[in-house]
């Protein structure tokens, strides 16, 4: 297999990864609705909440995710794989890829 590259796998297996090891998994954007009773939820979960990345930056619902931080509020994703980089251990990731044979470590690398 080619040379690792973190981001190139992230992209092709990091949603398996984060369901498969209880990471909070990003949701995309349009089914924000499931996830609330009312509008007032959402409203509320939004003001409260934030974008990810951006030190007091606002919800913005133009990304393509979000996800509820510990207090149960919601923060949009505008970068996706700045999201996994941040929450993803390279080195714990590089071995589920292994184990999951998705990834075959090179004997240089050893």
């Amino acid at each position: 297999m080619a040379e690792w590259n973190f981001k190139e796998m992230v992209r092709e297996y990091g949603y398996e990864f984060l369901q498969e090891n209880d990471y909070e998994t990003p949701i995309e954007m349009d089914m924000l609705d499931e996830f609330f009773n009312s509008s007032w939820e959402a409203i509320r979960s939004a003001f409260y909440g934030g974008r990810y990345g951006f030190e007091r930056d606002s919800f913005n619902p133009n990304d393509d995710y979000f996800v509820f931080n510990g207090y149960g509020n919601i923060e949009s994703i505008p970068y996706i794989e700045d999201w996994y980089e941040d929450s993803i251990d390279e080195d714990y990731f590089k071995e589920w890829c292994i184990e999951q044979g998705y990834y075959e470590e090179d004997e240089e690398e050893e």
